[in-house]
């Protein structure tokens, strides 16, 4: 790892090699926020998705609020804050949706970097 301020938060994970292991496939939606809720087309089918490489830890909360939405028959609301509820916008030209990830991790790199 060569993340300081993570190896100084988290020391036992300084010599590990696997941790880009952790990575899984990133799911960036248009509204960049996570998206949980029902189907309003049909509301037997519930969604949680969009954690923006954040699912290691945001995965757990949003199964909660699904299994939740289940055992009370809700929408979440009063629970799930509304920026997460509802479904994100489509991407105009969505076959170009890896072009859209790449030029985000670009632009906040660089972001970053000036910051």
């Amino acid at each position: 790892m060569d993340d300081t301020q993570t190896g100084a938060s988290f020391p036992q994970l300084v010599e590990r090699s696997d941790l880009a292991l952790l990575a899984g496939i990133v799911c960036m939606a248009r509204k960049r926020t996570p998206s949980l809720g029902r189907l309003m087309q049909d509301p037997t089918v519930l969604y949680a998705f969009g954690y923006h490489a954040n699912g290691v830890n945001t995965a757990p909360w949003a199964g909660k609020q699904i299994a939740d939405m289940i055992a009370r028959g809700d929408d979440g609301a009063g629970r799930v804050p509304q920026i997460c509820r509802g479904l994100a916008p489509r991407f105009e030209l969505p076959g170009q949706r890896l072009v859209y990830l790449r030029s985000a991790y670009q632009y906040y790199r660089l972001k970053d970097a000036l910051l």
